[in-house]
């Protein structure tokens, strides 16, 4: 079992910003889901511990330069969530070597929901019980290009969160055996990839702005703001997650398609002293009668480091040589 000291350690850096994360380790945040069924924009029923979460950061500096991996997993429990099987992943793995761009590629796959009001979801709940339809997307950015790729398939019976890394295998293996799609390309010049723009901004100190990130095949790009919530930090001391009178902000972004005016939104909550600045808590609306609501909490950490590591392997090579001859 994992002591509350060591979870603390695990889940932020130490808190002076002079002290940083050193070369070759990396950071866990575990998270428990909270739903809340939202009707004319008031919640009507609420449940804890839906699902689960989990964020991984790792930088490892080198004389080659520096890399940094990010992936982030969640997924429902469907005995705890009236039997709604959603899941996901999504990473980056970034080198930066001196005197040179950043080379980024990510790959990711969730299952795919089309419910648009709790009638549908409802209907969801009884359809039957075969593969699981799910999309991937695949890309990668350097000398200033940025190519993607996007592919639905479908999971064999029985995929969801509990096994979600077999899962991850299955839909990275099936880049090489897809029929062709088109890939997208564009310009990356200067732009990063979303969960490493998002780890820098959560190390900035600006009050509001705008910035572009790669992801996919439409240009898109964060328009955020923060402020302290001196609330959510005595909550957050109260459970142990930050010291006593540290200053936690509250972090609101829209996510915009440039190309479909398309906009999403989610608010987090971190302390910016931390290196690496990691949620300690996570909302979003995925629909208009649904909000998620992700809290950190303790868990096996050596447990999911060694999962969370291990999925780089599964998708790398497929990925690689999918987008190989379009770069």
């Amino acid at each position: 079992m994992t002591t509350r000291r060591r979870f603390l350690a695990l889940l932020a850096a130490p808190w002076a910003q002079a002290q940083g994360l050193p070369a070759g380790s990396d950071r866990i945040v575990a998270y428990r889901v909270d739903a809340v069924i939202v009707l004319f924009s008031a919640p009507i029923f609420t449940r804890s511990g839906v699902g689960e979460g989990v964020l991984y950061f790792r930088k490892e500096d080198s004389g080659a330069g520096r890399q940094l991996r990010l992936a982030f997993a969640a997924g429902s429990r469907p005995e705890r969530a009236r039997g709604l099987n959603r899941f996901g992943y999504f990473s980056e793995s970034i080198r930066m070597a001196e005197n040179a761009g950043a080379e980024a590629q990510y790959f990711g796959f969730m299952t795919r929901s089309d419910e648009k009001n709790i009638k549908e979801a409802e209907r969801a709940l009884h359809t039957g019980t075969g593969g699981v339809p799910v999309v991937t997307i695949c890309g990668e950015a350097r000398d200033g290009r940025h190519l993607s790729r996007l592919t639905n398939l479908e999971l064999e019976a029985g995929a969801g969160w509990s096994v979600w890394p077999r899962c991850l295998a299955a839909a990275a293996r099936s880049l090489n055996t897809d029929a062709p799609d088109p890939s997208r390309s564009s310009g990356s010049s200067g732009v990063t990839t979303f969960l490493h723009t998002l780890s820098l901004l959560l190390e900035q100190t600006g009050s509001r702005g705008e910035t572009p990130f790669l992801y996919g095949r439409n240009p898109r790009r964060l328009v955020w703001q923060r402020s302290p919530d001196s609330r959510a930090g005595h909550e957050f001391a109260a459970r142990h997650l930050v010291e006593p009178g540290t200053t936690v902000m509250r972090f609101e972004a829209d996510i915009i398609d440039e190309s479909t005016r398309g906009r999403s939104r989610f608010t987090l909550w971190h302390d910016p002293a931390a290196r690496p600045s990691l949620p300690l808590r996570i909302e979003l609306q995925p629909r208009s009668f649904l909000r998620l609501r992700l809290e950190a909490v303790e868990a096996d950490t050596p447990a999911l480091r060694a999962t969370m590591m291990n999925s780089f392997d599964a998708w790398l090579g497929p990925a690689s040589a999918v987008l190989q001859a379009g770069l």
